[in-house]
């Protein structure tokens, strides 16, 4: 597999089982530098496992990830750390720590992994949280907000570090359709406004045609299909056309 120039992740032949359950077998995409490619799939297929994989938090059985043409799993401990710092990542339902105010869980990132004075976090903790259309939130506890603004104070903390690259985990589950739209008009807002590399994984067809670049559906460990919403539109393929019209019919059910 000769990756593409303008790829910033790579993998090639990513296996991946736990037990007798394969997750990955013999998966390769390229994630292109600067768009927005949203990952599609049932439920349990492996798209959660798949991002681990592409930041280094899980390794997989075999195949390479490749990051700026630089194998994530090739590196020293200390090489890998620097590496992940290029990315951000918005998991399920934000993962805010319940016992830190909004304050504290978007200055986090800073606390850890920098030297900077508490005036200068200050400052890029509430710049990150006004990009994400939030103000005077700050002293409120996670328990206080809506899923929106969880959502929108997970993003500003995967933005602390300016990674390079963010990875979405189901961005909008369990928001209702007005949130679900908010949320994905912020993916494609922080795309432009940082020209990030952006990985959603998402069930969600009308946002995943509405935001993604590349579409590439996830079916039994490997890639079935990858292109653009237009190319997914007028796809033939049958497992492609179940899940963009949500038909579960019996061989899609399997």
């Amino acid at each position: 597999m000769n990756a593409r120039p303008d790829a910033a992740i790579v993998l090639q032949d990513l296996h991946k089982a736990f037990g007798r359950q394969k997750v990955m077998d013999g998966l390769n995409l390229e994630v292109p530098r600067g768009k927005i490619t949203v990952i599609i799939g049932r439920s349990g297929e492996g798209k959660s496992c798949l991002l681990k994989t592409m930041i280094g938090l899980m390794a997989p059985d075999r195949g390479k990830v490749l990051v700026e043409g630089m194998d994530m799993f090739e590196l020293s401990g200390r090489d890998q750390n620097e590496l992940r710092k290029r990315f951000g990542m918005l998991f399920q339902n934000a993962a805010l720590f319940d016992s830190m105010n909004v304050f504290d869980n978007v200055a986090f990132p800073l606390r850890e992994h920098t030297d900077l004075g508490e005036d200068e976090i200050r400052d890029k903790v509430l710049d990150k949280l006004a990009k994400v259309g939030l103000k005077d939130v700050e002293h409120k506890m996670p328990s206080e907000l809506s899923g929106g603004m969880r959502k929108r104070v997970g993003l500003a903390r995967a933005l602390m570090l300016d990674p390079e690259i963010i990875l979405y985990d189901e961005p909008t589950t369990g928001l209702d359709p007005i949130l679900t739209d908010s949320i994905d008009n912020l993916i494609l807002e922080t795309q432009k406004i940082f020209g990030l590399t952006t990985v959603v994984v998402s069930h969600d067809i009308p946002s995943t045609l509405k935001m993604a670049d590349k579409i590439a559906m996830l079916h039994q460990g490997r890639i079935l299909e990858e292109g653009p919403p237009q190319a997914f539109r007028a796809s033939k393929d049958p497992w492609i056309q179940s899940f963009l019209q949500g038909k579960a019919d019996k061989d899609f059910i399997g």
